[in-house]
């Protein structure tokens, strides 16, 4: 960390003394400046429904979306159930670079996966 010295002018406070009296000659700050992790762009989309879509356990739309992520993490897309369709699988993204927009898409085909409200029934039956 770095100090640095600030000199603040000598403007009158509401109390009639001025900043400069108020805080004394020197205003010493700690500043801690950390970079900021380069970005990378997730373009996601669905094609034969609109799901929801969850990027690293968060719900972030349906449908379409659009967001910004660390490049330099690790980030799963996820592709959430949708009524009798059954969803492309989940993707794991390790290798994302710095100014990268990524075209992710999930593919639901309709007729072959299980509505949950049917599945829970079955199981109680």
């Amino acid at each position: 960390m770095q100090s640095a010295d600030f000199y603040v002018d000598a403007r009158t406070m509401n109390n009639g003394c001025t900043v400069h009296e108020h805080l004394g000659a020197n205003l010493n700050l700690d500043i801690d400046v950390k970079k900021l992790p380069d970005r990378a762009t997730l373009q996601i989309n669905t094609v034969g429904a609109d799901g929801e879509i969850y990027v690293d356990g968060d719900l972030v739309g349906a449908g379409s979306v659009t967001i910004d992520v660390a490049a330099d993490l690790l980030h799963t897309v996820i592709f959430g159930e949708f009524n009798n369709f059954e969803v492309s699988g989940d993707v794991v993204l390790d290798d994302l670079v710095k100014d990268e927009v990524r075209v992710i898409t999930g593919t639901y085909t309709k007729g072959v996966g299980k509505n949950k409200l049917s599945h829970a029934v079955q199981l109680l039956q």
